[in-house]
């Protein structure tokens, strides 16, 4: 589901593998909705990104926090 906007919601159903704690959940080919065209809308933090490479993790932008997405707002 997008939650860019009430309008813009996409569904597609896939089947997935059973989950355990410790798997990776992959989004890949998000277009517009990956980090060179991500914004706030909404005023939705913006999410990490993982790159895999040779099967081990590395975080290559952490999570916007909740102060860093209301710094520039004026009250």
């Amino acid at each position: 589901m997008s939650l860019r906007s009430r309008k813009a919601v996409t569904w597609k159903r896939v089947r997935c593998l059973r989950s355990r704690r410790g798997d990776y959940l992959v989004l890949h080919d998000t277009g517009a909705y990956g980090a060179s065209m991500s914004s706030n809308y909404n005023s939705r933090p913006l999410l990490p990104e993982v790159l895999f490479d040779n099967g081990k993790a590395r975080l290559i932008r952490r999570r916007q926090t909740i102060e860093e997405l209301l710094a520039l707002e004026v009250f």
